[in-house]
């Protein structure tokens, strides 16, 4: 039986009002298969809006809207986006919020539980700092866009996957 790895790229964008996920759920959906990360998520009160099947040239996407508001901009208090890859084993997830409380609690955890800071600067204007685990590697930065000042992002890859394609 012809064993199938999936990349998970997570992409949450989350407005002021915060998301509902822990980073102990966000790492754990690295494990899981498609259909478990769509269950559990719809459990947590997600909505899937798109899926697409993955190819040999594209990834698979699954986005998912939490407490969807019609007519705000941006119209979801939070979204997911799942990119999926069974041709790959490298794992990533990236988070992006607005909620700085939110992004500061997982880097508070993520320090505490899961690496050590073993980068943090400016590279390209950008506030950067990257804590690294046994298995994981935490990219934490600050960017903007239009109109938004002070996205939080996060990203986590495996530490191959890192150490083959550092930020």
């Amino acid at each position: 039986m012809k064993k199938s790895v999936f990349l998970f790229l997570i992409l949450i964008s989350v407005s002021i009002w915060g998301q509902n996920l822990t980073m102990k759920e966000l790492i754990a959906l690295r494990e899981m298969s498609t259909t478990d990360t769509q269950s559990f998520l719809i459990k947590k009160g997600l909505v899937l809006e798109v899926f697409e099947e993955e190819n040999k040239e594209e990834f698979g996407v699954m986005q998912f809207n939490y407490n969807k508001i019609e007519g705000y901009n941006p119209p979801n208090y939070s979204f997911i986006k799942y990119f999926s890859e069974k041709y790959s084993d490298d794992e990533r997830i990236t988070i992006m919020s607005l909620d700085q409380k939110k992004f500061e609690e997982y880097q508070i955890e993520v320090s505490k539980k899961y690496g050590d800071l073993i980068f943090s600067g400016n590279p390209e204007g950008i506030p950067t700092k990257v804590y690294q685990g046994e298995k994981l590697t935490f990219i934490f930065e600050i960017t903007s866009k239009g109109n938004y000042k002070n996205i939080q992002n996060l990203s986590i890859y495996t530490n191959k996957d890192y150490n083959q394609n550092p930020f």
